[in-house]
């Protein structure tokens, strides 16, 4: 009953518990669309609303993207990742794939890896990739001497 108190609602209860329902029904539609600005680029000034609620979800770092015909680069080296030449740190990593993959203008997504990355923390940001929603990139390769025990079967 303290909380219903709290609401400033004065009548029956049933009255205090719809009211009660509205408001948060309120809040929820507010924070859904607050969320959904966040992944889209932000508002040059953020309300107050979203600067409270922004520091309270995972941010998400707008992304310029590639003119028409051009891929989006996400480039892993010793330091980690870069997305679109901005470096993501690993908390805003998933809000930004996540962007990424809602874009359907975003035609390509190439990854590259610097050399002394070690596979496995490639095969990680691919599955990080995947798990996020974004599932559709290429893989970048440089040229280089084959394997040893590499069988061209090419004619």
């Amino acid at each position: 009953m303290a909380v219903l108190a709290l609401a400033g609602c004065k009548d029956e209860p049933s009255a205090q518990l719809d009211a009660l329902s509205r408001r948060l029904d309120g809040i929820e539609a507010r924070l859904a669309a607050v969320e959904a600005a966040r992944i889209v680029t932000p508002p040059s000034s953020p309300s107050a609303t979203q600067r409270v609620l922004g520091s309270l979800v995972e941010p998400a770092v707008p992304v310029p993207l590639p003119r028409s015909g051009e891929p989006l680069v996400i480039a892993l080296d010793a330091e980690g990742v870069r997305i679109g030449g901005l470096r993501i740190d690993d908390v805003a990593l998933g809000p930004t794939l996540r962007g990424l993959a809602g874009n359907d203008t975003l035609a390509t997504v190439l990854v590259e890896a610097a050399p002394d990355v070690p596979h496995a923390t490639v095969a990680a940001l691919l599955d990080r990739m995947r798990a996020e929603g974004l599932s559709r990139f290429a893989i970048a390769v440089r040229g280089g001497q084959p394997a040893p025990g590499y069988v061209d079967t090419d004619p």
